[in-house]
């Protein structure tokens, strides 16, 4: 099944996740691909998640847009949940991963309790989201008071770039509907952060930006 771009962007985004989980299956892209640089880059973006984690022994983690539970199943404590709005994805994390709590939801309307989480994770989900917006603040809601956020997304015009210069078309990705900035989430969590890039060259140059924000509210 092929859309251009416009077509695309004319779905839901449930429709859109149910359409791209078949058409770019995580396992084979992350893991079964040949393009190695691919492979390296996205180890690098876990790596850097993992680094900005820290440790999360005895921590409550979600990872929102859990996709097939890849990056969860290496999250290293046991209470560690998942939601993901692809019922195709939720079934192959299920599938490989049949220890993981992982649930069919919307990142902009959590089936969670205020105060819920010691850390959220939100790894490249947000340029997908129409009105992602809202799940920021889902996410506000749903970590404790001192809790962390962490986010990453790709720089869209390098990513477009690098598409370009490996004649891979359309240069942009269709299921990119956002080009989120880091002025578009300073307007959402300030400016306090810690970020690193990846690869680990400075922004504008880099391919995706991992950021964590510590959540400061009343208790």
């Amino acid at each position: 099944m092929k859309f251009n771009r416009k077509e695309f962007r004319n779905l839901t985004n449930k429709e859109r996740a149910e359409v791209y989980a078949d058409i770019k299956p995580h396992n084979e892209l992350y893991l079964g691909s040949d393009l190695s640089i691919r492979k390296k880059i996205h180890q690098q973006r876990y790596n850097s998640i993992m680094n900005l984690m820290g440790d999360v022994t005895n921590k409550k983690v979600l990872d929102a847009g859990v996709g097939e539970g890849l990056f969860l199943s290496t999250v290293s404590t046991t209470e560690k949940v998942g939601i993901e709005l692809s019922r195709i994805r939720v079934r192959r994390a299920k599938e490989l991963f049949p220890n993981l709590k992982i649930q069919v939801g919307d990142v902009r309307n959590m089936p969670y309790n205020d105060n819920s989480f010691d850390l959220i994770v939100c790894s490249e989900v947000l340029e997908h989201v129409d009105g992602y917006e809202k799940a920021i603040e889902e996410f506000k809601r749903c970590l404790k008071p001192n809790g962390y956020l962490i986010l990453s997304f790709p720089n869209e015009f390098t990513v477009s770039l690098g598409r370009l210069l490996l004649l891979k078309f359309p240069i942009h990705e269709i299921d990119h509907v956002n080009s989120i900035k880091p002025k578009d989430i300073e307007k959402l969590l300030g400016k306090e952060y810690k970020s690193l890039n990846v690869p680990s060259i400075r922004y504008p140059f880099c391919l995706y930006q991992v950021y964590r924000f510590k959540i400061n509210k009343k208790k």
